[in-house]
């Protein structure tokens, strides 16, 4: 293992290490030498008189305090290198690439203990998924509360010329605001009823209510082909892990089996926003990126 450049870390005061960089001692102004103002949340600098701003430093082999960037949260499939211009980069703090040895020793430590708690964050959120959703998919699942077939006409729909029998989104995530007067089903076997129920009216001739029954998923944006196939996706590890992650944020992974493994945005990694959005086939955070890599098909 290699030895240390480092020797001590600090969160100083930015404002004051900057101005006192260039000196043989700058100041280390740390967080218990701020004070609170009165009435609200901000911590003042009792040196510079300016809003707390912490900066990381480090003290290398050579007693020299430096500092150290956020760490960017794009990395190219192994450790982060030294820029080649380093203190005479034109890119400066959107820089990826590390401007000192200290700097780059620290990201890589960082970056290495990311990958831990992703680890672990993924057995525990694995743990507790089934236990997290059981109740919520024995209720999407039950057939003993199956409300009428939906009176579209009542709800305002008929400018539409076909209308979609499908699960509701909102119901499957929180709570469907409009409660019985939803024209979604808030189950499969509701959505199974209502069909056999189109059909039977669609064979006495009624085609007032003329509908096309979607057998998709609208958290997992996966097709299937027939109630049954939808419930066994709905039952499967896959839905499970969609549906708690879809609740801290993260979007499902690409329908791409091309794919062997994730990279970063592009724009995410510039600290630029994605035009795509949701719409990006690419992780838009480490955690995101790790979500996404369980997925990805295992070599045997």
């Amino acid at each position: 293992m290699a030895q240390s450049l480092i020797r001590e870390e600090k969160e100083v005061c930015s404002f004051c290490f900057n101005a006192s960089s260039q000196k043989d001692t700058p100041w280390l102004h740390t967080e218990d030498q701020t004070e609170e103002e009165k009435g609200t949340k901000d911590k003042w600098c009792k040196s510079c008189k300016k809003i707390w701003e912490k900066a990381h430093v480090v003290r290398g082999t050579k007693n020299n305090w430096v500092h150290v960037r956020p760490r960017p949260p794009h990395l190219f499939g192994g450790d982060y290198q030294m820029c080649d211009f380093r203190d005479s980069c034109q890119k400066r703090e959107k820089c990826t690439y590390a401007h000192s040895y200290e700097e780059q020793e620290v990201w890589n430590r960082l970056r290495k203990e990311e990958q831990r708690n992703c680890s672990c964050l993924e057995e525990q959120n694995r743990s507790c998924i089934e236990e997290q959703n059981r109740p919520r998919m024995e209720e999407h699942q039950s057939g003993s509360e199956v409300r009428p077939f939906p009176d579209f006409e009542a709800a305002g729909v008929t400018t539409c010329s076909t209308i979609k029998l499908q699960l509701c989104r909102n119901f499957l995530v929180d709570d469907c605001q409009y409660g019985q007067r939803c024209t979604f089903a808030h189950s499969v076997s509701e959505l199974r009823t209502w069909d056999a129920e189109m059909q039977q009216r669609l064979k006495k001739g009624d085609r007032r209510t003329a509908a096309m029954t979607s057998w998709a998923c609208p958290i997992c944006t996966v097709q299937c082909q027939s109630g049954e196939m939808l419930e066994e996706h709905m039952s499967g590890e896959r839905h499970g892990l969609t549906m708690f992650w879809h609740r801290h944020g993260f979007r499902p992974p690409p329908q791409k089996p091309e794919i062997t493994q994730y990279n970063m945005c592009w724009h995410v990694e510039r600290g630029e926003h994605c035009p795509r959005g949701v719409r990006c086939d690419f992780p838009h955070s480490q955690e995101e990126k790790a979500y996404w890599s369980q997925f990805l098909p295992r070599n045997s």
